[in-house]
């Protein structure tokens, strides 16, 4: 039988890396709309969706 367990973590990090991390998850945050709209503008105008394998 196999057994799953959860593990949780607590980064213990500086103002500093509390700073860069909330700036990389906005910049990615932003990254990931773009494409999302690029996505639903290209399957709007019956355009094959770009596909990076």
């Amino acid at each position: 039988m196999l057994i799953h367990k959860g593990l949780k973590f607590r980064l213990e990090s500086s103002a500093t890396q509390r700073a860069d991390m909330v700036m990389f998850a906005g910049h990615n945050r932003a990254v990931w709309n773009k494409a999302l709209a690029l996505t639903k503008d290209r399957l709007e105008r019956k355009v094959p969706i770009m596909w990076k394998h």
